[in-house]
């Protein structure tokens, strides 16, 4: 990631947009609350395979939320 500060940034910003808590989204993936409060604050990362689950929850692309692209459209694939 060029800017690291930008996978912490995307979160906040993407969960405050779907109106969702960190908790929620701890919830559906499985995980402690405590895991997503890290990841806003940038204190860690989530696994790739959270990190795909967490991408395909929010409706919103690998590449956007890793800061490769600046459109949040995942890639529909048939």
């Amino acid at each position: 990631m060029e800017n690291p500060n930008i996978f912490k940034d995307r979160l906040h910003e993407v969960r405050k947009s779907h109106g969702l808590t960190q908790r929620q989204i701890a919830d559906s993936l499985g995980i402690i609350h405590q895991n997503v409060n890290n990841w806003e604050k940038g204190l860690s990362m989530p696994s790739i395979e959270t990190f795909v689950k967490l991408c395909k929850y929010l409706d919103v692309s690998l590449d956007y939320m890793a800061g490769v692209s600046d459109d949040p459209t995942p890639l529909k694939r048939d």
